[in-house]
Formats: structure tokens, C-alpha cells, sequence
């Protein structure tokens, strides 16, 4: 129960708890050993008290007795015994009974039968004898003691009855101050075990610190030595991790750049004869009569730019696994970027005659990376304007849950067959009927979870394909 209790609590916190947890069982062990010890040593000094009053009471008895001359010593006692009782009350300053073997003889404060009945009175008879009595009145001492005649018989008992209030009252006095010494006790642990805890806990609370800021990439932060010689074993060691960090960084950086260098120049050197080969065959289109020869030419112009757009696609998606490119938020119209996107594919559009639908609010505005969300407009598009034989695409914007922005893409042509649903988003992954790559929504999906954000298929459209980019507010 202690192990969960200190879960997920501060080292300072579990320090002061642990100690209270094993400091407070002794106080408060301690404390009940010293009640229970105060409150026998109560009672037995009450009983030494008593028998001091009876051993008074007995002499002054016998005195009384030694001087009657009668034979009946019970009828003499009978007679005197209200007086007798009396007479002890005052002496001793308590209540007092006289008892003899039939029962109560007399009582000091006049009464005919005694409030209870307890076992000291017959044992008496033999020897002094006590109890200690729950009554009407509260918790009382009923202490008996014999009475012995002039031959030394025992003809009766005193029986005093001694009220234990006033010491009981002092034995809660005894534990409202012990209570108070626990409670001071404990709260001077408390402050004397956090400050210790957090003299202990320093050096890991700027350790704590430092290692936050590595977090952040600030990894120039070294950890200061310390006192603790455990604490400083474990700042050295991430000192010497940061070295490592910023060696193996320095070295990235230098093969990133040299990637780079290599991407641009095989970018350079594949698309330069390409965009030549491309534009050659539109000339021939354009200045030749032949049919034969034009129709050629035309299969020569989209053969290179499939083939131009194939290698841009795998240079990007390396581009996106490479490097680390941070992101440029800023807040823009859904709107007017997507008409952006429609604009620079219009004449792509315009010849395979599709017709494009914004239906999206101009007032709905996002905060992201806006060029990474227009290359997955653009690329959607493509896909449909390459694979889905359509001819009319639709854009519009929902809401879930008042937290996700979503923007749907919808077309009206062939869509996706339930086979290949699930794999749409897999590299390289390609239908049966798809002249494509296998790449593109791929790319799509990198650059959606960049920005936090999550790319789907509808599989429920009825007809077409719909593809859903999820946006958090």
C-alpha cells in the first residue's frame, strides 16, 4: 500500500513521507506506553492511599473495640456503626459503608443499601481487597477492608468507595499534552526532513534542468560537479553524452550537406535531358504534317513526363526521409489555398474536362505548414486527374468535435476498390489497374503526420474516391 501511495510523487516528497511513515509508529507507540504506564501508576498510587487510610482506620477500630467488655461483638458493631462510618468518612475524606456477612450495615452518606455490589466485600473477610467499579457516578475505587474486635475476629468490613474523576481527568490531561508533543513532533520531522530532503534533491533538480534543456537541443549545457558523489558520476556521464551528441551532429550535418549536394546534381543531370526531350517533341508536334509522326511525338512527350514526374516524386520522398526541414506556420485561408492549387493544375484540368468544386467557406482559417498542405492538395489532385477517369472533383470542409478541422476531397470517378483500401498509403504500393508510382500518397501521409495532422480514405462513398486531411485547431 506504501509502494502505490508513493508512486508518481516527487523524490523530495517520498523522502519526507518515508521518514514520517517510520517515525510516527515509534511516537505513537512511545506515547501509548506512556499512558498506559501513567495510568497504572495512577491507580496503584490511588491504592497506596487507601491502604494507608485503612491501616488508620483499623487502629482507630480495635481502639474502639479494646475498650467494650461485652460478649456480642456484631450487635455492639450494629450499634455504633453509623457513627463509625461517619466518623471514618471524615477522617479519610471519603464515602464509607460498614458491612458485616448479612449485609450493608451503614453508610456516610445515609444510605439504606449500597449503589452496587462488588466482590471486595466478601473477599475483605479474609483480606483487603479492591475493584475498580464502572457506577452511576463514573469510574470508583471500592477498597474493603476488615474489621477485628477485641479478640482479634473479624466482625465486619470498611468499605471505602473513592471516586477516580479528578485522576482520570488528569490522565486526559496527560494525553491531550502528549497528543500536542506528537503532533509538534511530527510537523518538526516534517520541516526538518524536507529541508534535508531538499538539500538531497537539489543537485538532481538542476540535473532535472539541464537535462530539459538537452531536450530542447541546447546541448552546449553542461552539468556543473556536485557534492553527492553519485549525482556527480551521473552529470559527468551526460556531459560526456552531450560531447558525443554534438560530434555525431557536426558529422550529420556534413553528410546531410554532402546529400544534398548529391540530390541537387542528380535532380540537375536527370531532368535537364528530360525537360530537352520533352520540349523537342512538342516542337515536332507543333512544325510536322505528318499524323504519324506527331502521334509519335506525343507518346515521346508523356512518356518523359511521366517519367520527369516519377523522379521528382522519388527525389522528394527521399528529400523527406533525409532531411529534417523545420516547419514555416502560418495562418492562412483554406479557400484561397486550394483555389491556388485548382489554378496551377487549371490547364491539366481544362484538358481532361473536369470540373473542380470549391464549396469550402472563405472565413475557414488554419494554422500549419501552408506549402506541405498544398503539395498534398496538389498531389490528390494529380491522382485524380492521372488515375480516376473523373470528371468532377469536389472540396469541402467539416468540424469534429469543435477540436479537428477536416478538408475532404472527393472525385466521381472509378474510386478504390475494398482490396486495395487498406494499402493505399503503404511505399510503393500499387493497384492492379494504377500506372502510378506507389509513392505519392505515401508522401502524402509523411507530410500530414509532419504537421500533426492525419490523412484518410473515406471507403464509404458510394462512388468516386474521398480522401479526408485531418487538421488540429
Amino acid at each position: 500500500m506504501i509502494r502505490n501511495f508513493l508512486k508518481r510523487k516527487r523524490l523530495r516528497s517520498q523522502f519526507v513521507l518515508v521518514n514520517l511513515y517510520a517515525i510516527f509508529p515509534i511516537i505513537f507507540l512511545l506515547s501509548i506506553v506512556i499512558l498506559v504506564s501513567f495510568f497504572h501508576e495512577l491507580n496503584n498510587s490511588t491504592i497506596e492511599t487507601m491502604l494507608d487510610k485503612s491501616y488508620n482506620s483499623q487502629l482507630y477500630a480495635m481502639r474502639y473495640f479494646s475498650q467494650y467488655t461485652g460478649k456480642d461483638s456484631f450487635s455492639y458493631l450494629q450499634k455504633i456503626a453509623p457513627y463509625f462510618a461517619s466518623y471514618i468518612a471524615d477522617a479519610t475524606g471519603v464515602e464509607v459503608e460498614i458491612h458485616s456477612r448479612a449485609g450493608m450495615l451503614a453508610s456516610s452518606s445515609g444510605k439504606k443499601k449500597p449503589d452496587f455490589v462488588s466482590g471486595d466485600v466478601s473477599n475483605a473477610f479474609t483480606e483487603k481487597s479492591y475493584m475498580f467499579i464502572t457506577s452511576s457516578n463514573g469510574i470508583v475505587l471500592s477498597f474493603s477492608s476488615p474489621i477485628f474486635d477485641h479478640n482479634g475476629d473479624i466482625i465486619g468490613v470498611i468499605r471505602y468507595i473513592y471516586p477516580m474523576e479528578k485522576q482520570y481527568r488528569r490522565l486526559w490531561h496527560m494525553a491531550a499534552i502528549l497528543g500536542g508533543l506528537t503532533a509538534a513532533s511530527l510537523l518538526l520531522i516534517f520541516i526538518v526532513g524536507f529541508l534535508f530532503a531538499r538539500e538531497i534533491t537539489r543537485p538532481l533538480s538542476m540535473l532535472r534542468d539541464k537535462v530539459n534543456q538537452m531536450k530542447e537541443g541546447n546541448l552546449q549545457q553542461l552539468i556543473p560537479p556536485v557534492d553527492n558523489a553519485e549525482i556527480d558520476e551521473l552529470g559527468n556521464a551526460f556531459n560526456l553524452m552531450c560531447e558525443r551528441l554534438n560530434e555525431y551532429i557536426t558529422i550529420l550535418g556534413n553528410q546531410q550537406q554532402q546529400l544534398r549536394q548529391m540530390f541537387n546534381n542528380t535532380a540537375h543531370q536527370l531532368k535537364t535531358p528530360l525537360t530537352s526531350i520533352i520540349g523537342y517533341s512538342q516542337m515536332i508536334q507543333l512544325n510536322s504534317d505528318n499524323d504519324q509522326v506527331c502521334e509519335d511525338a506525343f507518346v515521346i512527350e508523356e512518356s518523359g513526363e511521366r517519367l520527369l514526374r516519377t523522379i521528382e516524386t522519388v527525389l522528394e520522398q527521399s528529400r523527406t526521409q533525409t532531411f529534417w526541414h523545420p516547419l514555416k506556420i502560418t495562418f492562412f485561408s483554406l479557400n484561397e489555398m486550394v483555389e491556388e492549387s485548382i489554378n496551377l493544375l487549371k490547364p491539366r484540368l481544362k484538358k481532361c474536362n473536369i470540373k473542380v468544386y470549391n464549396r469550402i467557406e472563405r472565413d475557414v482559417n488554419i494554422n500549419t505548414d501552408r506549402a506541405l498542405i498544398q503539395e498534398v492538395v496538389l498531389a490528390l489532385l494529380d491522382n485524380a486527374i492521372m488515375h480516376s477517369g473523373c470528371s468532377e472533383i469536389y472540396f469541402w470542409h467539416s468540424k469534429k468535435n469543435n477540436e479537428t478541422l477536416r478538408l475532404h476531397i472527393r472525385d466521381n470517378g472509378k474510386g478504390i476498390s475494398e482490396e486495395d483500401a487498406p494499402y493505399v498509403f503503404k511505399t510503393f504500393y500499387r493497384s492492379a489497374a494504377s500506372a502510378g508510382t506507389g509513392i505519392g500518397l505515401s508522401i502524402c501521409e509523411n507530410f500530414m503526420q509532419r504537421i500533426g495532422g492525419v490523412i484518410k480514405l473515406n471507403p464509404n462513398t458510394g462512388f468516386g474516391a474521398e480522401f479526408i486531411l485531418e487538421f488540429p485547431f
